[in-house]
């Protein structure tokens, strides 16, 4: 778990990081390999936290995991917000692309921040809701 979840908070953060997104719209050897530090440790770290719930300690399991989507829930918040609230566009490669779809450059990163923030929060966090309920609903059989 704890591995995995830093390896794709950092997988996360990096991505977002101007010099990184702009390396990886020039080269493709660095947008793959940016999505390869994604999908790894993501896959590692889905799969833990899908796993909860199996082992011997079902409670501490289910409530490890929700703990480990509600910190990467955070961080998608918190990066979500800084997109949207930024002063001023991080990303220039969209300055020539975003005008296609009427927006300017700082329009689309406040645009994607949102998406980020809200609608790409609500599957994890109702994961994570699922996931207290289901651990409730078998404390209560027991």
């Amino acid at each position: 778990g704890a591995v995995a979840f830093l390896g794709l908070s950092a997988a996360i953060w990096i991505w977002h990081l101007p010099v990184a997104y702009s390396a990886a719209w020039d080269s493709a050897a660095v947008y793959w390999a940016l999505q390869m530090a994604l999908i790894l440790p993501g896959w590692v770290f889905w799969s833990a936290v899908l796993g909860q719930g199996r082992g011997t300690g079902q409670g501490r399991d289910t409530v490890s995991g929700v703990v480990w989507l509600v910190s990467l829930v955070g961080q998608m918040g918190i990066l979500g917000a800084l997109l949207t609230f930024a002063p001023r566009a991080f990303y220039l490669e969209h300055l020539a692309h975003a005008p296609r779809f009427g927006l300017d450059a700082l329009q689309d990163q406040q645009l994607a921040g949102l998406v980020m923030w809200v609608p790409g929060m609500v599957p994890v966090a109702a994961l994570a809701a699922l996931m207290i309920w289901q651990a409730l609903w078998r404390g209560a059989r027991a």
